[in-house]
């Protein structure tokens, strides 16, 4: 019975992992036509069953996933860069043109892109609807002024090779706890917690994707020759330039420090934010501290204006 237990938590585990790969491809390729027939080569699957298999694991079919993602980052280029024009968006979310994009967002959202307030967006999704306790999760309440005081540094970070769990819908209670034990139980037992570091990864906007879709990766830098292993993929974080600012403090404190960069430093500094992920770097972790306090150093990858 154990090993056909085990068997079967193997089979999970490898679906789970390919499809992972599927949606990091088809988030890093938004721009450029992405078929079936590819997205089953990425994910090593053959293409007469991918799709099914795709169902299965996500809920969403591949034309679903792949409308929602383009949304989601239409959203994220509208409320962050306010240089573009809807027509550089069309173009970076995978539209022919801005007629095309149009419709399709209207579609998805109920507006027309020219008349969205991106902020209003947390207001309208049916998850807040449905879960109105969820809010106390992700509902950053008004920034403390004492982070204010904080320096945000810019820092160049070199390319990172991280082993990552990836844990689907995130803010269900016990989900992330659950994730940081796994991975730091599979990096201790390969001799990486001596010398790796511990990173938070959200793959999406809390505010925008709908909560049980939301994506957070826990990741630990690993050597370059390190393979994935079951539900632990292993990926190339590129080189980038983050805004930095250490957090130090319980929850509300963390939930402060991330208002603060997202809604007064960046808005009044000379940066924007890229399409890349958020990461919590961690100078303490939760098996140092626990899970009362938190002491990492929240980072937003940045190009200038």
């Amino acid at each position: 019975m154990k090993d056909e237990q085990d068997k079967s938590s193997k089979g999970q585990n490898e679906y789970q992992s390919r499809v992972n790969r599927v949606m990091d491809y088809i988030a890093d390729h938004l721009d450029e036509s992405l078929t079936l027939e590819l997205l089953a080569e990425v994910s090593g699957f053959s293409p007469f069953y991918f799709h099914r298999i795709f169902k299965s694991v996500t809920g969403e079919t591949l034309a679903e996933a792949t409308k929602r993602l383009r949304m989601e980052k239409a959203v994220f280029l509208k409320k962050y860069s306010k240089g573009l024009t809807l027509t550089d968006i069309a173009f970076r979310c995978g539209f022919n043109s801005s007629t095309d994009f149009s419709r399709a967002f209207k579609a998805f959202y109920g507006q027309a892109p020219s008349k969205f307030d991106p902020e209003n967006i947390s207001r309208k999704r049916k998850i807040c609807k449905a879960d109105e306790d969820a809010d106390r999760y992700y509902s950053f309440g008004s920034p403390d002024a004492r982070h204010a005081e904080h320096q945000v540094e810019i820092i160049k970070m070199p390319a990172l090779n991280v082993a990552y769990l990836r844990i689907v819908n995130a803010y269900a209670e016990g989900r992330v706890v659950a994730g940081f034990d796994r991975m730091m139980g599979w990096a201790k037992q390969r001799g990486f917690d001596r010398a790796g570091a511990l990173v938070g990864m959200s793959q999406d906007d809390p505010d925008i994707t709908p909560l049980e879709k939301y994506r957070y990766d826990v990741c630990y830098t690993v050597p370059q020759n390190t393979a994935p292993e079951g539900d632990i993929g292993v990926r190339r974080l590129p080189a980038n330039r983050y805004a930095c600012l250490r957090i130090q403090g319980d929850f509300q404190a963390m939930v402060e420090g991330w208002d603060y960069l997202f809604k007064l430093w960046l808005p009044n500094s000379q940066y924007q934010p890229t399409h890349d992920p958020a990461m919590e770097v961690y100078i303490k972790t939760p098996a140092e501290i626990g899970w009362s306090e938190f002491d990492f150093n929240a980072c937003i990858p940045v190009t200038e204006l």
